[in-house]
């Protein structure tokens, strides 16, 4: 009897793992390279569906669809340690993407703070020259350089919590992240 009810056991859990997990779940994979670089490349993929219909003599194929959404490359070009957290600068790869929208640009931040703590503060850019210009922090912009800036200047973190949107993203504004 002991036997019986163990065996509908294991067959009934079998049956909702296998009726849960769908063959339509979204594989999501997160790497960092192994060479130590700061650079990191999340990728969701959804898995690709075939389906072939055959009514008689006639047939009818649907092709294979793959959907795969990518983060950017980034790399962080510049780490000045601090008392209270370090200030980054972050260079996105702008050939590991089509388009950015704010949130892209929050989960970015989000993701780095979370890899590489302590951060205070964080500047993100799509240019190495623009990249350049930020580096030299303690000197003023020249005129190209702030040119440069206010097209490849993305997003700052200010205090570890207050992401402010720059360049082509200052519509958005300012916004507190953070749990």
């Amino acid at each position: 009897m002991r036997w019986a009810v163990a065996a509908g056991g294991v067959i009934v859990s079998a049956a909702l793992v296998t009726a849960c997990s769908g063959g339509d779940v979204a594989q999501t994979t997160t790497t960092a390279p192994a060479d130590g670089s700061l650079s990191a490349r999340a990728v969701t993929e959804a898995p690709s569906t075939s389906t072939t219909a055959d009514s008689g003599s006639t047939s009818s194929q649907q092709s294979s669809t793959t959907s795969v959404l990518e983060r950017p490359e980034y790399r962080i070009v510049s780490r000045v340690e601090g008392l209270d957290g370090d200030t980054v600068v972050v260079l996105l790869d702008p050939t590991s993407y089509a388009a950015l929208t704010d949130i892209d640009l929050q989960t970015i931040v989000e993701d780095i703070v979370e890899r590489f703590p302590p951060i205070l503060t964080m500047h993100v850019l799509d240019d190495q020259a623009a990249a350049d210009v930020v580096v030299r922090e303690g000197e003023e912009p020249t005129e190209e350089g702030q040119e440069i800036l206010a097209a490849h200047y993305l997003v700052r973190l200010e205090d570890g919590i207050r992401l402010v949107y720059q360049g082509p993203f200052a519509a958005a504004g300012s916004i507190i992240i953070g749990s």
